[in-house]
C-alpha cells in the first residue's frame, strides 16, 4: 500500500496502540449491530408472513433452522478467510491477503451452487421429517427451494464480511447489511401481500425478497471490495488454489461444525421440551430470544478478538495477542455478569415483554434463573472461540463444544423424563453443559498451544 488508508491506519493502531480495551470495544460494536441486523431478516419475513395464516408461519419459522445450517456451511470458508487475511495483514503482506480473499470468494460461491442442487432435490423430504401437515410441507418446500437460490451470494457475503473484519474494517459490513435489510423490509410487504402493481406471491414472495436482498448485498460488497485489498495483483493469482482452499477448510470447518451441531441439537431439545406441552416449548424459544441479546454482544466481542489476535500473530506479537484475548475476556465476563444478574433478579419482567401468558412467564422465569449463573463461562467460550479462530487453531473449540452439545439431548431426556425433573431437567442440562464448555475453553487457551501459528507461505506460492 503506497498511501495510508483507513485499513492500514487501523492495522497500525491494532499493532501498536496501548489502549487495548478501547480497541476491543470500537471493533466489537459494529459487529454486534451487524449480527443483530442479520437476525432481523427472518423476523421481517415472519412479520409479513403472519398475515397468511398459521401454516405459512410454521413453514417459514421452521426454515430458520435451515438458514442456520446454510450459514454454518458458508462459514467453512469465511472463518478461514478471517484468520488468514488478518494474519497476512499483520505480517504486512497485502498480496497474500488478496489471494486468500479471492480463493475464499471462488470456493464459497462454488459451494453455494452445490448446496442449491442438494436442497432443490431434498426440500420436500426434509419438511416431511419436520411436520406431518401437508400444507406446512408444501409452503416450506416452496420457501426453501427459492431461499437456497441465494446460497452462492449468501456464502460470498459471509466471506466478504470476514474479509473486511480481517483487515479491521467492521463498519462496511454494517453498512451493507443495513442497506440490504432496509431493501428487504420494503420489498417484503409488496411481493408477499401484493400491494399496488406487485404480485401477491405469499410465502414465495418472502423467499424472493431474501434472495434479492442477498444479491444486493453482494453487489455492494463487490463495489467496495478494492478498498481493503484487491482480489489479486495479476491473472495468475485468480487461478483456483486447492491447497489454500484446503487450509481455509481446516480452519473453518471446526467452528462451522459447532454452529451446525448447535442448530441440530436445538431442534431435538425443542422436541424434548414439547413433551411437557406448548408452555415449556414457548419458554424455551422466548428465553433463547432474551439470551440472544447477551449472546450477540459477546459473540461480537469474539469476532473483534479474532481480528486483534490474528493481526498480532501475523506480526509475531504473541504476547500482545494474548493480552487482547485476556482484555476481551474480561469485558465479556462483565457482560455475562450483568446479564446473569438481570436474568436472576427480573426474569418475570423480561418474559412479560414477549408474552402475557402467566404459565409461560413462570416457566421462562425459572429457566432464566437457572441459566443466570452459567452466563459468565458462556462468555469465556464465545470470546475465546473468536481468539482461537484468529489464531487459526479452531480444533480445540470443536473438540470442546460439539460433544458437550450432543450429550445435551440424552441428558435432558433422562433428567426431565426418566428421573422426573420435568422442564427443570432441560434447563439444568443446558446450564451445566454451557458452564463446562466455557471453563474448558479457558483452560485450553491458557495452554498457549495456539501460538504455533499457521503456515502463511501457502498463500504466497
Amino acid at each position: 500500500m503506497d498511501s495510508p488508508t483507513s485499513s492500514s491506519l487501523r492495522t497500525e493502531e491494532i499493532l501498536k496502540s496501548p489502549h487495548l480495551s478501547r480497541l476491543v470495544v470500537s471493533l466489537a460494536w459494529p459487529v454486534v449491530v451487524s449480527m443483530g441486523l442479520q437476525g432481523l431478516f427472518s423476523v421481517v419475513d415472519l412479520f409479513w408472513v403472519g398475515r397468511l395464516g398459521p401454516e405459512a408461519v410454521a413453514a417459514v419459522s421452521t426454515a430458520v433452522f435451515f438458514s442456520w445450517s446454510l450459514i454454518a456451511v458458508g462459514e467453512v470458508f469465511s472463518i478461514g478467510v478471517l484468520a488468514l487475511v488478518s494474519q497476512h495483514i499483520g505480517a504486512n503482506d497485502p498480496h497474500a491477503a488478496a489471494r486468500v480473499s479471492w480463493q475464499g470468494f471462488l470456493w464459497s460461491t462454488l459451494a453455494g451452487f452445490v448446496v442449491i442442487g442438494i436442497i432443490l432435490w431434498g426440500a420436500t423430504p426434509l419438511y416431511k421429517l419436520i411436520s406431518p401437515d401437508p400444507e406446512v410441507q408444501g409452503y416450506g418446500a416452496v420457501y426453501l427451494r427459492i431461499l437456497v437460490l441465494a446460497s452462492p451470494a449468501w456464502f460470498a457475503n459471509l466471506v466478504f464480511q470476514d474479509l473486511f473484519r480481517g483487515v479491521g474494517d467492521m463498519k462496511t459490513p454494517l453498512y451493507v447489511l443495513g442497506t440490504a435489510l432496509v431493501f428487504n423490509m420494503i420489498l417484503d410487504p409488496l411481493i408477499i401481500l401484493g400491494i399496488g402493481p406487485f404480485p401477491a406471491w405469499g410465502v414465495a414472495g418472502a423467499a424472493w425478497a431474501s434472495v434479492l436482498s442477498q444479491v444486493l448485498a453482494l453487489i455492494l460488497f463487490l463495489a467496495k471490495k478494492r478498498k481493503p485489498v484487491p482480489f489479486a495483483e495479476n491473472r495468475r493469482g485468480l487461478k483456483p488454489h486447492p491447497k489454500l482452499a484446503w487450509q481455509m477448510i481446516k480452519i473453518g470447518f471446526p467452528l462451522a461444525s459447532i454452529a451446525l451441531v448447535f442448530s441440530s441439537v436445538y431442534l431435538f431439545m425443542s422436541r424434548v421440551a414439547a413433551e411437557f406441552g406448548t408452555t415449556t416449548l414457548a419458554a424455551l424459544g422466548l428465553v433463547n430470544r432474551i439470551e440472544s441479546v447477551a449472546f450477540l454482544t459477546i459473540h461480537g466481542l469474539g469476532l473483534a478478538t479474532a481480528t486483534l489476535v490474528g493481526q498480532n500473530i501475523g506480526a509475531r506479537q504473541y504476547q500482545r495477542a494474548a493480552l487482547f484475548a485476556k482484555r476481551a475476556n474480561w469485558i465479556g465476563t462483565g457482560v455475562g455478569l450483568l446479564a446473569g444478574i438481570l436474568c436472576f433478579v427480573i426474569p418475570e419482567q423480561m418474559m412479560a415483554i414477549f408474552t402475557n401468558d402467566r404459565d409461560t412467564i413462570e416457566e421462562g422465569a425459572r429457566f432464566l434463573r437457572i441459566i443466570s449463573w452459567c452466563l459468565i463461562p458462556q462468555a469465556w467460550e464465545l470470546v475465546l472461540e473468536g481468539a482461537f479462530s484468529g489464531a487459526g487453531h479452531t480444533l480445540p473449540a470443536m473438540l470442546i463444544s460439539v460433544p458437550l452439545s450432543v450429550v445435551r439431548v440424552p441428558i435432558a431426556w433422562l433428567a426431565a423424563v426418566v428421573f422426573g425433573m420435568g422442564p427443570a431437567g432441560i434447563w439444568w442440562t443446558i446450564s451445566i453443559t454451557a458452564a463446562i464448555r466455557g471453563s474448558l475453553m479457558l483452560w485450553w487457551w491458557r495452554r498457549d498451544s495456539w501460538q504455533t501459528g499457521v503456515d502463511l507461505d501457502i498463500a504466497r506460492t
